[in-house]
């Protein structure tokens, strides 16, 4: 009787085991699906030196095992193999863009680092590439589903222009009705990530214009929105041409690709 007790102890002990087993790798299988490698991520670190330029990004595509890298001035493309927490990248190529002396010592130790990665983690959206011995370069990922929107009007003219990876359209129309669209320039695209992650979105409603003309018909009045994630953050109005200082760059480069898409 003893003997029968005890092996049902032990084989109660070993199926709590199994269980506990299962359930932490489905904890640990739930936890790799959040934590997506595929993504576009700015370049924040070169080791543990923190970066000033806030245009670096490192684009990676686990469905075609496609890197792209823009380095401020150049792009690289090549691929990359990835299992468990080892990661390689292979195939490096270059744009040949004559550049500043401080992209180029930038780019070049972007390639270097590229090609002695041999490990990676990703948390929090923190992606750290690394050797057997220390890290190399550190990014944060940036959300993908971004739309960005600038409305401006007079009484005689109307211009709205939405923006997203994949697209630039832009209508006249008041009513909707006509639309023009093209591709949105992957560089340019890079550029708006990295200057809205130095833009505190959820404020922009708190942003002073720093003119209103707009209220005597002395300018367009203008809005800007950005849909981040299913939420919808806008300024208030403020004149066509002047724009809060805080989101002064963002809405010329929106309006520079808007100008760039009529010309293709």
């Amino acid at each position: 009787m003893k003997y029968i007790i005890i092996l049902l102890t032990v084989f109660l002990l070993k199926s709590c085991g199994n269980t506990k087993d299962i359930e932490n790798t489905k904890e640990d299988n739930a936890l790799m699906k959040i934590e997506q490698l595929s993504g576009t991520y700015l370049i924040t670190m070169f080791g543990r030196v923190k970066l000033r330029s806030k245009k670096l990004t490192l684009e990676l595509d686990e469905s075609t095992n496609k890197v792209s890298v823009f380095g401020g001035c150049n792009s690289f493309f090549g691929t990359f193999n990835a299992n468990g927490n080892h990661i390689t990248f292979n195939e490096l190529v270059s744009t040949r863009k004559m550049c500043s002396e401080e992209n180029m010592e930038a780019e070049q130790y972007m390639m270097d680092a590229l090609a002695q990665t041999t490990r990676y983690s990703l948390e929090k959206n923190i992606l750290n590439l690394k050797n057997e011995t220390s890290s190399l370069m550190s990014a944060k990922k940036v959300q993908e589903k971004i739309m960005i929107t600038y409305e401006t009007s007079t009484r005689g003219f109307y211009e709205i222009i939405w923006i997203s990876k994949d697209s630039i359209s832009f209508s006249n129309d008041r009513n909707l009705k006509e639309r023009k669209t093209s591709d949105c320039p992957e560089k340019e695209w890079n550029e708006l990530l990295a200057l809205l992650q130095n833009i505190n979105i959820k404020s922009l409603s708190e942003l002073e214009a720093p003119t209103k003309k707009h209220q005597y018909d002395g300018a367009a009045m203008a809005t800007l929105k950005v849909e981040s994630e299913g939420e919808i953050y806008s300024t208030n109005i403020f004149d066509h041409g002047y724009p809060p200082k805080e989101i002064e760059e963002l809405v010329n480069i929106v309006l520079s690709m808007k100008k760039m898409s009529t010309k293709e």
